[in-house]
């Protein structure tokens, strides 16, 4: 099967008033594939997922998602086409969990009508992959960081999207968690063909987890390639010196079934 570019940056220069946060990032993302965003603080990954997510209109260059540009699209129609899963997640007034996750079918409802049928049913599925069923009708601010986060990440699947991006899904999560959302990312990007973009302080588990990785060093990138063609203390220190994954880690689970 021929591989699909899901998300494509071109070119793109972008940043915040007179500050230019990256110049010139080209990165692509297939389906079915992890990529990593590494590098130090400040160097720009945050601002790419901002970018690649329609929240920060690029300077120059183009962003596409699926062919298309997302900033030429209505905002409901764009965001069928990218589901983000910020760091933190702090809504202002207390809602369930069921609740949450059917936030991620809002592209798809009708302004005169609430949720239909179909929208339960993917956020019940959503709840079922996440493991977090049991928890429906829980408050969210009752859980556990590790149970929020899968939360989100649960809306992030109820809404459908091609593209999944996270921005540092795994912070302060202990390590339980932190396997056991990476896990469910990885098995979402090969069974789902989702293409995901996911920013990494920690780069052993970008390393387990990820396709490629692309490094970032003031705001540009300065390498991209597989995680164990990117080991060494080049390219400004910004990609210290990493193991390869390990046999048991879910890349290396995939390499060795196809």
């Amino acid at each position: 099967m021929p591989e699909r570019e899901a998300l494509k940056l071109e070119a793109v220069t972008a940043g915040y008033g007179e500050r230019t946060a990256i110049r010139n990032v080209d990165l692509s993302v297939q389906a079915g594939e992890v990529v990593g965003l590494v590098g130090p603080n400040g160097s720009g990954k945050t601002t790419v997922v901002r970018v690649a997510s329609r929240t920060l209109p690029p300077r120059s260059g183009r962003v596409l998602v699926d062919g298309r540009d997302p900033y030429s699209l209505p905002a409901r129609h764009a965001a069928r086409s990218v589901a983000v899963v910020p760091q933190e997640f702090a809504p202002a007034f207390s809602f369930t969990v069921l609740e949450v996750i059917l936030m991620g079918r809002s592209p798809y409802l009708s302004p005169w009508g609430g949720s239909s049928a179909r929208d339960y049913r993917r956020a019940r599925e959503a709840t079922e992959t996440l493991r977090v069923q049991h928890l429906a009708d829980r408050p969210v601010e009752e859980l556990s960081g590790g149970e929020k986060q899968r939360v989100v990440l649960a809306q992030a699947l109820a809404q459908d999207a091609p593209v999944l991006l996270l921005d540092e899904p795994t912070t302060h999560l202990d390590m339980g968690h932190v396997v056991g959302i990476l896990n469910v990312v990885r098995d979402l990007a090969v069974a789902g063909e989702k293409a995901v973009l996911a920013i990494f302080h920690d780069l052993n588990l970008a390393s387990a987890y990820c396709d490629r990785l692309v490094a970032l060093n003031s705001g540009e990138v300065v390498a991209e390639g597989p995680p164990e063609a990117i080991r060494t203390p080049r390219h400004g220190g910004c990609t210290p010196r990493i193991p390869t994954a390990s046999p048991l880690s879910p890349r290396s689970r995939r390499a060795a079934t196809t």
